[in-house]
This record gives structure tokens, sequence and C-alpha cells, in this order.
């Protein structure tokens, strides 16, 4: 079963068109269409993975790959002289499943099976920049299995961690701190699913494919205002 695909171009003399795509089988499948082709045709198969691959987010040309073998991969995609070439830049290694993934202002967010989720720096040579911790609102630790990154970068104090869990909510944290802000039941069925919409909305879907839309306020917390929905 194939459990993520991303799209992109990658560039040379001519635009070429790239399909991702990773699966239970450990396999990373990469199909490429040039300008002129009329078809796809599979370029190579990354099988570098000891376990299922989980789940897949690209920023330009690289993508980063999420697995259950506790890794997280990074690939740089260039089109060379000899055809589309595949480069394996970096491989972090986490202490415990990966989850969820997610990229912002720089950093790669890891939510693990511990209940964690670990923030890698790119700038740093993907140093762990820190580890949080979420809570509910019984200071019980919570498994994130969807989450975004709401509010301007490079400005911490004031970015929200936005994040859905089994048990129905969507909860909104510091990024900073790690501190609970908001949590909201409204779903009846677990979420599966964030988007972070280009007008600032969040759209959340559950299980029994009902849509949620959240639009974003200011509201503030030990004298520091942040973006909440």
């Amino acid at each position: 079963a194939i459990n993520d695909v991303v799209y992109f171009t990658v560039r040379n003399e001519f635009q070429s068109s790239v399909l991702v795509s990773i699966s239970r089988d450990r396999m990373i499948q990469v199909f490429l269409k040039r300008a002129n082709d009329i078809e796809w045709s599979l370029s190579e198969t990354l099988a570098n993975n000891k376990a299922n691959v989980i789940c897949m987010e690209r920023v330009e040309n690289k993508i980063y790959v999420a697995s259950s073998d506790r890794t997280v991969s990074i690939y740089r995609f260039e089109m060379e002289d000899k055809g589309l070439v595949v480069h394996k830049e970096k491989m972090l290694t986490l202490r415990s499943t990966p989850v969820a993934l997610g990229l912002h202002d720089n950093t790669i967010i890891v939510s693990t099976q511990d209940k964690q989720l670990v923030i890698f720096d790119s700038d740093n040579n993907h140093e762990i920049l820190k580890t949080l911790k979420l809570c509910d609102e019984h200071s019980d630790g919570i498994l994130i299995d969807n989450f975004i990154v709401n509010g301007k970068a490079g400005n911490a104090t004031k970015q929200i961690i936005c994040s859905s869990s089994f048990d129905k909510a969507l909860r909104c944290y510091n990024y900073n701190s790690g501190r609970l802000i908001k949590q909201y039941y409204c779903h009846s069925e677990p979420i599966v699913g964030l988007c972070k919409l280009e007008d600032g909305k969040l759209l959340s879907i559950s299980s029994n494919g009902c849509l949620f839309f959240w639009s974003p306020r200011k509201e503030t917390e030990h004298n520091s205002e942040s973006t909440v929905f």
C-alpha cells in the first residue's frame, strides 16, 4: 500500500516532473516525466529503509522521509547530464518510532511514539534543537498524530503548534515552551488530517468525513500575543 506521494519539478535546460511514492514495503519509488515525454517512467527505486516508510514532506528539490526504523532520511534531486540523480544527504536517527513529520522555519519536526516532538535545526547540521512533550489539560502526555505550526517565521514566542490526536481534540500549544493554550472538542470522530490554508485559516477533517474551518484570532498568554483559532 502507498502511504504518501509528492509531486514537484526539477530544472536544467528543460523542466522535468518528478513523482515520489513511499509504501509499506520499505521502498521509495521515483518516477520521471521529461518535458517531451508522454508517459511517466520509473527512474529509481530507493531501498535504504529497514521498515515501513510512514510519511514524507518536500521543500523545493528535497524530500524528507520518516520510517518505522526510527530514521528520517533527506534526499536531494538534481537533473544532470546523465539524467535525474538522487543524492542522499543525511539520515537522522530517532530514539522512538516517528508518527508524523513536518517542516517549518528551517526546522524538521518529528512526532514520535514516546509522545515527544523532536525538533532538528536544518541550519546547524541537523542537530537537535529541542524536544517538547505536549500534554492535555490534565498534564498527561499526548501522542500527536497530526500537527502544523502557525505564526510568523523567526519568532518562536509567537508561533503555535496546532495538533490533533486520537481523542478527537484539536489543541494549540506555544511553540517555544510547549504550553497548552487552547483545546477544542468539536469533532465526533478522530481527526485524521490538518491543513493550513493560504488565507491563514486551518482545516481539520475527521474519520467520518466531517470538515471544520478554523479562523485565526489573537490571544494573550503571559503578556505574549499568539495567534490561535
